[in-house]
């Protein structure tokens, strides 16, 4: 027996007592604000879109349209996702030269005119600089599907705006046995995508189906603090989602 090893088996063994993170719940997080936190972004790649172009950063060389993907590693989901909503926002994203220059809230349509997009039937409001605004729902939420960090946020704006009105009139009609309107969190949704046309061009959007209650799922009990955590986040003001800089081509092949 080493010298080591005897000094380890004679010294005494003191418990840990965990008990003590309680006292200092949040320590050192106390200056961490809405622009440290980013979450990551469900994007549909788009036939025009960077996922798809061999000479961007973004390229995914496997990635088809309608495929799911996440930008915070930039790869490929799937086509489909199990996915708890948590919170749901409204955003205007201001865009100035194809990137997202600021989030607002509605007051900043009090300011913008609405105006046609190069003389056709689409269009969207403009700032008197002629910045694009868009209105933006999210859906801030976990990835059941996901092994890695489950917080994400779906974005839809633009052509699936129709997309996300339909998942807020589900979430807005669920109701908790007693009859009390439910939290976001009490059912888990499948969301997958689906070809669509506008203007005679194709573009894929959301499509979302319900996948049952959180509490039949064998880890209801693991999910649930998830999702209340990453709650008290979102309104507490600690995160945003992510800001992807999608190219014109990708914007214009969803609009509506």
């Amino acid at each position: 027996m080493t010298k080591a090893l005897a000094v380890k088996e004679e010294s005494k063994i003191v418990e840990f007592d965990n008990s003590i993170f309680s006292q200092y719940a949040g320590a050192g997080a106390e200056e961490i604000t809405q622009r440290d936190l980013k979450i990551p972004i469900l994007k549909v790649v788009e036939a025009m879109g960077d996922n798809l172009k061999k000479n961007s950063s973004k390229y995914l060389p496997d990635a088809k349209p309608g495929d799911i993907v996440d930008t915070a590693i930039n790869e490929v989901v799937g086509r489909s996702v199990v996915f708890l909503p948590v919170k749901f926002k409204k955003s205007f994203i201001e865009w100035k030269d194809n990137k997202i220059k600021e989030r607002h809230d509605e007051e900043i349509l009090a300011k913008c005119e609405w105006r046609s997009i190069d003389g056709q039937r689409k269009g969207n409001f403009r700032t008197d600089n002629g910045n694009e605004v868009s209105e933006t729902l999210e859906f801030y939420g976990i990835n059941l599907s996901s092994d890695g960090n489950p917080w994400v946020c779906v974005s839809m704006a633009r052509g699936r705006i129709n997309a996300a009105k339909t998942f807020i009139s589900y979430l807005n009609r669920m109701l908790l046995p007693s009859g009390q309107k439910a939290p976001l969190f009490y059912k888990v949704w499948d969301l997958s995508t689906k070809e669509e046309v506008s203007n005679d061009r194709p573009y894929n959007t959301w499509e979302v189906r319900v996948n049952g209650l959180l509490e039949d799922r064998e880890d209801a009990a693991f999910v649930l603090p998830q999702a209340l955590d990453f709650l008290k986040v979102m309104n507490d003001g600690k995160a945003a989602a992510a800001e992807v800089d999608d190219d014109a081509a990708e914007q214009e092949e969803c609009a509506m």
